[in-house]
């Protein structure tokens, strides 16, 4: 278990060895009747969760801990079910929430390639990815991104066997092709709220509702709740569906919840910061803790000045190691 040495102070130091949940609540009690506590961290710095979870979504938190919203939270399913007729409207309506992305692999005109339909805030955008082609001659990729374009009707034109294509109207494309022994051609380009309502349902029809996966991420805008919430109720297809959210105890006496969240994480272990403290008159030094899935804890303390180590002990009768 371990934390990151820039969220602490100057001076670093643990409690020696994994202590369990009695002899964690014995030191803070000795911490908090030897010191004041003078400012709570928990809400400063939130934890992320990942965690593999079925269809339809269920959120279940232990007692003291809350959500927080968080601009990296998402769902995302790289293995989903058959989605033939995803409502295009709907999803452009929940796309508020954040950035939606359904992508399909198929194969036509004898090449594979990738297409990546997103929405966000009400726009859409099409990346269509060239596979396998490390052996093909730069006008041949373009014409065969030409024969994409016109087969999936994007608003590009085209002048030309060696000329980059060039958006319709109002439409930005951008194009990277990359020279061999690379082996992918990228072409990207904007959507009306319009133009993505007709294309989805027409690459899901060639795709013959397969997709090779599906991703939902956060603005920070809503809660993770929300999203959860929205992707249920549009029945987004999934077998084993990954989420990643953001999370925080509602105070630190509310430590004893880290064990279940270390149980709900990928990788079996959380950390929070739990408080800052004064001592000794005008000494500082802040408490910090990781829990692992079996029940064991870490404990840190750090000061401003190194002296400060000493004092605390005696104040407290804590044994501290240094540490980092």
């Amino acid at each position: 278990m371990g934390i990151r040495s820039e969220a602490l102070k100057k001076f670093i130091y643990a409690v020696p060895g994994v202590v369990k949940q009695d002899r964690v609540l014995a030191i803070m009690t000795k911490v908090e009747k030897s010191c004041t506590v003078i400012d709570e961290r928990v809400p400063l710095n939130p934890e992320f969760t990942n965690s593999k979870v079925s269809c339809p979504i269920e959120l279940s938190l232990p007692p003291g801990v809350m959500l927080v919203a968080g601009k990296d939270d998402m769902v995302v399913d790289y293995n989903p079910g058959i989605w033939p007729n995803p409502p295009a409207a709907a999803l452009m309506e929940m796309s508020h929430f954040g950035l939606i992305s359904i992508v399909v692999e198929l194969k036509k005109f004898k090449h594979s390639y990738r297409i990546k339909i997103e929405a966000e805030k009400g726009a859409g955008r099409v990346l269509v990815e060239l596979t396998g082609v490390a052996e093909v001659e730069k006008g041949e990729r373009i014409a065969l991104l030409q024969k994409i374009s016109e087969a999936l009707e994007l608003p590009l034109e085209f002048s030309g066997s060696n000329s980059l294509p060039t958006g319709r109207g109002k439409t930005q494309v951008a194009v990277s092709y990359l020279e061999p022994p690379n082996s992918s051609t990228e072409l990207q380009c904007n959507l009306s709220h319009d133009a993505y309502s007709s294309l989805l349902p027409r690459v899901m029809a060639e795709a013959k509702g397969k997709m090779d996966s599906w991703r939902v991420v956060n603005s920070g805008s809503r809660s993770f709740s929300e999203l959860i919430s929205g992707i249920n109720r549009l029945g987004f297809p999934c077998r084993k569906t990954e989420i990643t959210y953001t999370w925080r105890l509602r105070s630190h006496r509310d430590f004893a919840a880290m064990t279940a969240m270390a149980v709900r994480n990928e990788y079996g272990e959380v950390a929070q910061s739990m408080f800052e403290f004064e001592f000794g008159g005008d000494k500082r030094g802040q408490f910090d803790m990781a829990a692992n899935k079996k029940g064991g804890f870490k404990l840190w303390f750090s000061f401003d000045l190194k002296a400060d180590q000493s004092e605390f002990t005696r104040v407290t009768g804590i044994k501290l190691k240094e540490d980092h």
